[in-house]
């Protein structure tokens, strides 16, 4: 990496980490895509709210027309690069953005041809994983086709970046009240939660945890209350969907 870009990639991490408004973060984008000689760019990150309803955050500059008809037609369901990232935490080259689709049978190659239409030829996506359940995209795009060392270089500083352009995401969404509100629980519930996700019922947890059924039943209804949950299994899926209740290492 020359030292030009190598200097540009400290000031955008800076730019990063004082992040706390969209248009800051437009910015910044703006700044990565115009040293990249990119013509466009799109960051997109979907927050869980249940398991059939989610918020969507996104930041680009594509085609207006293109977004449009993206969106009436609902293409996120068969576009080859949203299906990729929804599995895979390594970047994607739009160049090889057809093998997606002999390998998921949801995948629309076709997407892809109307998306080079619009003006979008090629470009580099780089997947998004949350601490809290989320998951999106960060791409860089243009009219033209891109020399492939120009790809390697853009996916060493968006592999830098995403990390950095995530949490500044977390900030502005937070500054801006977003429903997505982050989950407390306090160690018991979250002790009483764990059992109760792995199918314990009440009577069970208590043995475990060597505390009385009713005071099990106690913490589990905080939860139910905390999470807006119609019940305890609505509730184990929504802090599952948060990420307050992890896998033990």
């Amino acid at each position: 990496m020359n030292p030009e870009i190598t200097l540009k990639l400290e000031r955008w991490l800076s730019q990063c980490q004082r992040t706390t408004t969209k248009y800051q973060l437009v910015q910044i984008l703006q700044s990565i895509s115009k040293s990249m000689e990119m013509d466009y760019y799109l960051m997109c990150v979907v927050s869980p709210q249940q398991l059939r309803s989610s918020e969507l955050f996104i930041v680009e500059n594509y085609p207006s027309d293109w977004m449009k008809y993206y969106f009436e037609k609902n293409l996120k369901f068969n576009d080859p690069v949203v299906l990729y990232t929804e599995n895979a935490i390594t970047p994607l080259f739009w160049q090889n953005a057809n093998i997606v689709a002999t390998t998921n049978p949801k995948a629309d190659p076709s997407i892809m041809h109307r998306a080079e239409d619009a003006g979008l030829i090629d470009g580099i996506t780089i997947p998004i994983r949350g601490m809290f359940g989320e998951f999106g995209l960060i791409s860089l795009a243009s009219k033209h086709l891109i020399d492939y060392d120009k790809l390697i270089q853009m996916n060493q500083i968006l592999l830098t970046l995403s990390p950095y352009l995530y949490e500044a995401s977390t900030r502005i969404k937070l500054n801006q009240t977003s429903s997505v509100q982050k989950i407390e629980l306090t160690e018991r519930e979250k002790e009483c939660m764990e059992w109760i996700s792995e199918g314990k019922t009440a009577w069970e947890t208590a043995q475990i945890l060597n505390i009385s059924e009713r005071t099990v039943n106690f913490h589990v209804n905080n939860v139910i209350d905390k999470v807006g949950a119609s019940n305890r299994q609505h509730a184990v899926a929504k802090i599952l969907i948060s990420g307050v209740l992890k896998p033990v290492i």
